[in-house]
């Protein structure tokens, strides 16, 4: 099962080491002068992705028939027929930086990632959510994964694995380029592999954290975590002594580990 948590590391660094997660946007299937809202504030910055791979800077001043009148951030006033729009995105749709970077602060999004613990006990996490962006603050959405811990807890060796399902929710404390956010899980574990004497029950998952997510002029964006991990389960361990007789352990534990995550968010 470790060798499945180190597998999904590699694949998310091959992702990144391509960098070619292409997002298909179906906004051109609606009209072309409906699409583009006007800004509420019109000194507040927009992005204009074209479709030969240009972007624009600046604000949206209005619309001359066809054409979105756009005003750069050097003050001059470009004309930019709709048909050559990609996406535009409004200043209530993301927060962009002076190199074309941005982040999204209002869309749904995809997040894949993989977290192990520090240290000779191991604990891995494999984690796919799927969220909504509700403002520059907030974030939330519900997710699933596998979660397998392996060594000696509280005395005795166990291995323990689990599906998960959990809710999320996210807290932006800045609006610098590499954005700080306060995040937590709260969901519950259900057990996997329960054979034998060998036997766990699922519990309550509880996971808070703090992490740094990364700008981008693409479509995905890579963040980084750290976190504390509780996982709630009770069963049973057989051991044999030196003649071979058989121990059975029963035990009830919160699993307990600082969890390093590395993920990708599409979208």
């Amino acid at each position: 099962m470790r060798n499945l948590i180190i597998i999904s590391y590699l694949v998310l660094l091959g992702l990144n080491a391509h960098g070619q997660i292409k997002i298909v946007d179906n906004f051109l299937q609606n009209s072309y002068l409906n699409r583009f809202p006007d800004d509420r504030n019109g000194a507040s910055e927009s992005l204009i992705h074209c479709r030969d791979g240009s972007q624009y800077i600046g604000s949206k001043v209005g619309m001359n028939g066809s054409n979105m009148l756009f005003r750069l951030n050097t003050t001059d006033t470009i004309n930019v027929p709709v048909e050559f729009i990609k996406k535009y995105l409004g200043p209530d749709d993301i927060i962009i930086y002076n190199n074309g970077r941005y982040h999204l602060t209002s869309s749904w999004f995809l997040m894949l990632s993989n977290g192990y613990s520090f240290g000779w006990d191991f604990t891995g996490q494999v984690n796919a959510l799927l969220g909504w962006r509700f403002n520059k603050q907030l974030a939330a959405g519900i997710g699933t994964g596998f979660e397998s811990h392996e060594g000696e807890f509280g005395g005795i060796y166990l291995w323990d694995d689990f599906h998960t399902v959990y809710g999320y929710g996210r807290f932006y404390i800045s609006e610098r380029k590499k954005r700080i956010y306060l995040d937590s899980k709260l969901g519950y574990g259900i057990p996997v592999n329960d054979w034998g004497p060998d036997n766990h029950t699922g519990g309550a998952l509880i996971q808070p954290g703090i992490g740094l997510i990364y700008p981008s002029r693409r479509g995905y964006r890579w963040f980084v975590a750290l976190s504390n991990l509780f996982q709630y389960t009770s069963g049973s361990s057989r051991e044999f002594d030196s003649f071979s007789n058989p121990i059975v352990t029963k035990y009830k534990i919160w699993y307990k580990q600082v969890i390093f995550t590395v993920g990708i968010e599409i979208h």
